[in-house]
């Protein structure tokens, strides 16, 4: 028997071309099995109509078979194709947005173009990556509300000072907010989310986003991520199983996803493979929608994010002050063998897509402050 492959149905625009996955081991087994029990049964009545031609009860026993049969492909094909929208749900954030003619989310504004009273701005966080410190910012220094969940039940009431008490970090939340329409509710200054398709998705004609993130080093953000979830007990991408597991171990295992910011940006699945095409069309997309920012150089991310966006400091210094408060720091060892070694290596490789787009990035930083040169102003001198 060949081996089995379900070809999914056409997917959401900002995917693509069709893409064909090969099913899951335990779900290519079973489906092997069941076509080969199929197989026999129909053989077998063959052979008794065969044995038995006056009886006429074999073409009967064959049709009844071939029906079964096809019933059965089609309650295998109704299962993978629901296991489909399950996945992507999981990994995109469960809705998408209108795109442009280049598949580009429609209703995020162009880095060129001029903003408007309306727009909100839309923090693509990416995990580990000073995601925590941007949030502290933005509501202590910049006075700016956002979305996130602080009490047992969500709701459209603020759950404390500038926080309204909506989920945007998971497909079950972003739904719920596009049903509550939070970008037109006039409560929030700030989307924030890990899913950079389902936090697009939340933003309409009426109200553009305008779209930042915070990069890093993907081999360190791998790191850091793993040591992360072995503790992060509290967080729903903890992972008891790394509890006895080495980083070596992890980027070696079938379950380490590379190139996730790749991933995000062009809508592929991590079954599909990536080529040179995906990565352009990131790179791409960020270039025209994606105000970057390095962790490695947070205060003069923030200074030019301050002018690009128009944000003022309610007390002076207060950008400074919390930058340098390492109280959202995750303490962890260091990359076995170091910058190099053969771990370094594997990650390099199976990161190979991101690195090409994070050094793309050092670059498109750099323009940025060409863009919005450092200036004396009324709230003091830009951090250093």
């Amino acid at each position: 028997l060949k081996a089995v492959k379900v070809k999914y149905r056409r997917a959401p625009p900002w995917v693509g071309k069709k893409q064909v996955m090969t099913a899951s081991w335990m779900r290519e087994r079973q489906a092997k099995v069941s076509s080969l029990l199929c197989l026999l049964l129909l053989v077998g009545a063959t052979m008794r109509s065969l044995k038995n031609p006056k009886s006429g009860r074999g073409p009967i026993q064959l049709e009844h078979m071939s029906l079964r049969s096809t019933k059965h492909r089609r309650r295998l094909q109704a299962v993978d194709e629901d296991l489909q929208k399950q996945q992507m749900s999981s990994f995109f954030g469960g809705i998408y947005p209108a795109v442009d003619q280049n598949m580009f989310p429609l209703y995020l504004r162009d880095l060129d173009k001029a903003s408007t009273e309306s727009d909100l701005v839309f923090f693509w966080h990416i995990p580990k990556a000073a995601g925590s410190t941007m949030k502290n910012l933005m509501n202590a220094c910049f006075d700016l509300s956002r979305a996130e969940k602080v009490r047992p039940e969500t709701s459209m009431e603020y759950g404390r000072r500038g926080v309204l008490n909506m989920d945007t970090s998971t497909p079950i939340g972003l739904q719920q907010s596009f049903r509550e329409g939070i970008v037109d509710s006039g409560m929030v200054d700030v989307v924030i989310s890990n899913y950079f398709l389902g936090g697009s998705a939340l933003f309409n004609e009426r109200h553009y986003g305008r779209v930042f993130t915070i990069m890093r080093h993907p081999i360190e953000l791998a790191v850091s991520l793993f040591h992360y979830r072995k503790i992060a007990s509290w967080e729903r991408s903890f992972r008891e199983d790394f509890e006895n597991m080495t980083f070596t171990d992890y980027i070696e295992s079938d379950g380490y996803i590379g190139n996730w910011m790749t991933r995000q940006l062009t809508g592929t699945m991590p079954w599909v493979e990536l080529t040179e095409q995906h990565l352009e069309r990131a790179k791409a997309l960020m270039q025209k929608k994606v105000f970057v920012g390095i962790q490695d150089q947070m205060a003069e991310s923030i200074r030019q994010m301050r002018s690009h966006f128009g944000w003022k400091e309610n007390a002076p210094f207060c950008a400074h002050n919390l930058l340098n408060d390492k109280i959202n720091s995750n303490e962890h060892p260091r990359i076995p063998g170091g910058r190099g070694g053969s771990t370094w290596n594997i990650v390099a490789e199976k990161d190979k897509w991101d690195l090409q787009l994070y050094h793309m990035a050092l670059y498109q930083f750099a323009e940025q402050r060409k863009r919005y040169p450092p200036l004396e102003s009324a709230d003091g001198p830009p951090p250093q």
